[in-house]
């Protein structure tokens, strides 16, 4: 390839960066990318696998309309595993330093907006984790293996809160 078509590939891929484009392998949703996982991991494997492989935190739901937009992308989705059972999704939140106090995994800030299909239950008092379980929010085990939802902003800006 010509050395002016290289240039001419890298001047249109930098072009979508600064038009706000997401990078490959992310949905842009407002000011928000959105990688949802094909892959499972732990809750605290996927917190990793979303800073250390995508340079984005595990995702932080703060309003309805965000909620609502991330709801339609899983609710289809099957289990990777388990092909009848609607597939669910590790999000940011979890109450592992204090039981019922809710809060996000990067900010540290207390979760506000919820969409819990029924009060967390903390079955076996082992449900520390936050998962989209289909149209509703659910506690889970933190070391149970399913997919995740990264996030980050559309500008590579920081995320704060």
């Amino acid at each position: 390839m010509e050395l002016n078509n290289k240039v001419f590939l890298l001047v249109l891929a930098s072009f979508g960066l600064v038009c706000g484009e997401c990078l490959n392998g992310f949905l842009k949703h407002d000011d928000m990318c959105y990688h949802i996982s094909h892959d499972t991991e732990t809750w605290i494997d996927a917190l990793v696998t979303c800073d250390k492989l995508y340079g984005a935190q595990l995702v932080e739901i703060e309003t309805a309309k965000e909620n609502d937009y991330l709801v339609n992308k899983t609710s289809g989705l099957r289990d990777i595993l388990y092909l009848c059972q609607t597939a669910k999704f590790w999000v940011g939140g979890n109450d592992l330093q204090v039981e019922g106090q809710w809060k996000w995994a990067t900010s540290n800030e207390d979760v506000q907006f919820t969409a819990w299909g029924h009060h967390p239950s903390n079955s076996n008092r082992n449900e520390n984790c936050m998962e989209i379980a289909g149209l509703t929010w659910n506690d889970n085990q933190c070391d149970r293996s399913q997919r995740y939802i990264c996030e980050k902003p559309l500008n590579g800006n920081q995320i704060i809160g």
